[in-house]
């Protein structure tokens, strides 16, 4: 009995002797056996496993294998594609080594478990060519996590070190979708099992993992392409950081958008990774470029005159941020519908949001912009008037979204050429404007409005205007019409929608001079210290419906020398441009008016105006109205040109004849005088000369008299048919 049993346990021996020999000498093609047995009967031989060299030591735990390649098999492929068994993405990996320590190798052989301390996985290479449809969905990362990894019970490493990999995502057309490109990545404590299984593969991203990657590039909609350079990620410290993100157009090749240190703190991993909410402390960003478009219609603003601004949607389900900052920024605002023109480009762009952000679903971005409590500066933005002529500059803005108030330091209309220069181009008369508001305060914005109609809705606005215009008289006259040009019209053609409840001017300037053909000669007509209330600045249908007429009341100083105040009402709700105006000129020395009425009208006054007032109505067409001017001592004086313009020499005759013509005082023997006046509008003159025209007519109507001016009349007449003969 000893003998069998000493017999039977030195066969046990030998062939234990036996199988370690054989094992040593074989498990190499042992384990590349099972390994390709393995991925091919669990991807329908779809795919097969090749590698070069390996070394194991199944004492220590450890594998090395060398230039590994996991392919699909191209014949499989085209059979499977043929029975429309073809999965939706087919993968080609490459790794140049794999290490691995701490193998429990029995455990992998016998009970299909694969236990290791640590793996290093050097110079994978992965491309995923989506067969299917253009993108790669979540459920098709599932599908090859799961053919690969099969029915193994359970898959831990205490640590995986993936170094310099590159991932390429493909289309069917073999386009390049998706490429990472020098990616480093640590992930601790991996494990799968039944708690945790190939159905939670993005878990695996949430906790214990750090990423640095070198550049993400990633091919959008319309062939827009986005580029991503040091990318870090780390879940430990719950933070993502982007060195650099910039963003083409299709065919364009200028970055559309560039943002430089996008830095994300206090990350919620699990929300980002898994549920596709952004839920985070604080992001910040440095700032760099962005371009925006006013988009085309929605059915919500097809019936809006200018179409609002177009935002990316849906960037993430849920958004919760304690803050957000953006730095200095470039932004570019480009029309659609309209790429050729010239973009509007604001300088240096600031962004914060100081409290929390929460949205709950919708459009993300839109939602923190009408819901957030954020403010916005800007060192402003520049243009060109669509005839070059002038430089349209705003400097120095600031909005805040949380009190619904916005300020701008200056808003300038700027000639870039000289006054001479501009009459030297001009075929024929023209103003020529030279405008700067500053200290611009508007109050009661709503920002919504703005953001999704394009529509200026203001409650008060406050600014210092001012304004210079010069005409030059001595080029030939402009015979375009300018009738549909009155300010309420021009108001009502504006592409913005806009309803201003109240504006307050303060401060302001007024300056309106011209060159007179007779003389050469500029006269100025200014008004200082204007200060005034604009009420119901409108062109919106549902505004002008509850109140048709424009309001405005002001005063100010009449050429440094007498008060005035005026209220004008222009209808809203008319098409023949009705008006209405009222005003008043307190008392100052006639001779203030010379500055005005010499170099334009070739006459001189004397004496005391004590007080003019008027009223007027009018149309594109006429104005009428009466004028009350009461003055002392009243005289005249008549000039012509002498020589060429050079010098003024006085009609002395005429005048002795002119002042025996006129009243020199009102009211006179104890009566004042008014004068009713009509005045037809010359329709190639501007609404500004109308009125002119208008109260010269009742000013000269209260001077001469009615008999004294149907005489002069006809002594002008007179004395045009004598020159008439004498040609």
């Amino acid at each position: 009995m000893k003998k069998i049993f000493a017999g039977i346990l030195c066969l046990l021996l030998l062939a234990a002797g036996l199988a370690y020999w054989y094992w040593q000498n074989h498990k190499k093609s042992i384990v590349k056996n099972l390994l390709q047995n393995t991925i091919s009967d669990k991807t329908d031989s779809l795919y097969y496993l090749h590698y070069d060299s390996s070394m194991i030591d199944e004492i220590n735990g450890s594998a090395y294998f060398r230039n590994v390649y996991l392919q699909s098999d191209s014949e499989q492929a085209a059979l499977l594609k043929h029975t429309d068994s073809l999965p939706n993405v087919l993968i080609n990996i490459f790794i140049r080594t794999i290490e691995a320590s701490g193998i429990d190798m029995t455990a992998y052989v016998n009970d299909q478990v694969v236990h290791a301390k640590q793996i290093t996985i050097t110079d994978p290479r992965v491309q995923i060519i989506n067969t299917g449809a253009n993108q790669l969905k979540f459920e098709d990362t599932l599908a090859i996590y799961k053919k690969i990894v099969g029915e193994f019970k359970s898959i831990r490493a205490d640590e995986i070190k993936i170094i310099n990999a590159t991932f390429i995502s493909k289309n069917k057309a073999e386009d390049i979708q998706v490429k990472v490109s020098h990616a480093n990545i640590n992930l601790q404590k991996f494990k799968v099992d039944s708690t945790r299984d190939y159905s939670n593969i993005l878990s695996y991203f949430i906790d214990n993992i750090v990423a640095e990657v070198d550049s993400i590039y990633l091919k959008g909609q319309n062939n827009n392409k986005t580029y991503l350079t040091r990318i870090n990620y780390n879940t430990l410290k719950k933070s993502l950081d982007i060195d650099k993100i910039l963003s083409f157009a299709a065919n364009e090749s200028e970055a559309s958008t560039e943002l430089k240190q996008l830095k994300c703190n206090k990350l919620n991993i699990s929300a980002f990774v898994q549920q596709h909410r952004l839920q985070a402390g604080n992001i910040t960003c440095a700032g760099g470029r962005v371009t925006v478009y006013t988009g085309g219609p929605t059915e919500k603003t097809k019936n809006i005159k200018n179409k609002s601004f177009e935002f990316p949607e849906e960037f993430f389900d849920e958004v919760e941020i304690g803050s957000l900052t953006l730095g200095n920024t470039n932004l570019i605002i480009r029309n659609k519908l309209h790429p050729e023109k010239e973009p509007l480009h604001v300088k240096n762009l600031k962004f914060s949001v100081s409290n929390e952000i929460n949205v709950i679903e919708g459009n993300t971005f839109r939602n923190i912009i009408e819901k957030a409590k954020w403010k916005l500066s800007a060192e402003g933005f520049s243009l060109l008037s669509e005839d070059k002529i002038y430089a349209i500059q705003v400097n120095d803005i600031a909005i805040d979204r949380h009190t619904q108030s916005a300020t701008i330091k200056r808003f300038s209309v700027k000639p870039r050429i000289t006054e001479s220069e501009f009459v030297r181009q001009s075929k024929k008369q023209g103003d020529y404007y030279n405008i700067d508001i500053s200290n611009i305060q508007l109050g009661g914005i709503d920002i919504n409005k703005l953001l999704n109609e394009a529509l200026v809705d203001v409650q008060q606005a406050s600014l210092c205007l001012n304004l210079k215009v010069y005409n030059d008289r001595m080029l030939p006259v402009n015979n375009d019409s300018k009738v549909g040009k009155y300010p309420q019209q021009l108001l009502l053609k504006l592409k913005v929608p806009l309803y201003i409840r109240r504006a307050l001017i303060q401060k302001s300037v007024i300056s309106y001079r011209e060159r007179a053909l007779a003389t050469g000669q500029v006269g100025n007509v200014l008004f200082t210290n204007v200060n005034g209330v604009v009420d119901n600045i409108t062109n919106i249908p549902a505004y002008i419906k509850i109140n048709p007429v424009l309001t405005m009341n002001g005063s100010g100083m009449f050429l440094n020398k007498g008060s005035a105040t005026t209220e004008w009402k222009l209808r809203l709700d008319t098409n023949d441009g009705a008006f209405g105006i009222t005003g008043h000129i307190g008392q100052m020395d006639a001779a203030a008016f010379n500055t005005i009425s010499v170099p334009l009208g070739l006459t001189s006054v004397k004496g005391q105006v004590k007080d003019v007032s008027f009223a007027m109505t009018g149309n594109d067409y006429s104005a009428q109205g009466r004028l009350t001017m009461l003055y002392n001592n009243l005289k005249i004086e008549s000039f012509k040109v002498d020589g060429a313009r050079d010098t003024l020499k006085s009609k002395k005759l005429e005048n002795v004849f002119s002042n025996a013509l006129i009243k020199n005082d009102n009211p006179a023997n104890g009566a004042a005088r008014s004068a009713d006046f009509t005045y037809k509008r010359d329709l190639n003159k501007s609404f500004f000369n109308l009125i002119w025209k208008s109260l010269f007519d009742g000013i000269q109507k209260t001077v001469m008299g009615k008999g004294s001016l149907q005489l002069q009349k006809e002594l002008n007449k007179l004395k045009t048919n004598k020159k008439a003969k004498n040609k």
